[in-house]
């Protein structure tokens, strides 16, 4: 049993270092993320339109590692791109609501302040 435990290691250290060798940037950290099992998602590319700057669109990439975190988490759908569209789109909800509160907080300091006087 010891013996098979020492193989297993050897042999993920091997590919580790092969994919290390062989790939560079993103293909390099999905195929390590993919060796150890790991979730793994990323921003492929980001455009912005220049007419209009409030629009604009994200390209991801991840790993089905992600998707199983996300499904855990208690995301779902029946297309791995459904599952991390409604991530995403909770992410960036997350992030206006978060925006919005500091704007309120900053908006609001000078009634604070008069509260406490």
């Amino acid at each position: 049993m010891l013996e098979l435990i020492k193989n297993f290691f050897s042999k993920k250290k091997k590919q580790e270092k092969l994919l290390k060798a062989t790939l560079k940037g993103r293909e390099q950290e999905k195929a390590l993320a993919n060796l150890n099992q790991e979730p793994w998602v990323t921003v492929v590319h980001f455009d912005i339109n220049p007419d209009n700057p409030s629009q604009g669109s994200f390209e991801l990439d991840w790993n089905e590692y992600f998707v199983k975190s996300l499904m855990a988490a208690g995301y779902t759908g029946r297309k791995d791109e459904e599952i991390v569209d409604a991530w995403f789109n909770d992410l960036c909800r997350g992030i206006v609501v978060s925006a919005s509160e500091e704007m309120n907080f900053v908006a609001n300091a000078d009634i604070l302040q008069k509260k406490g006087q």
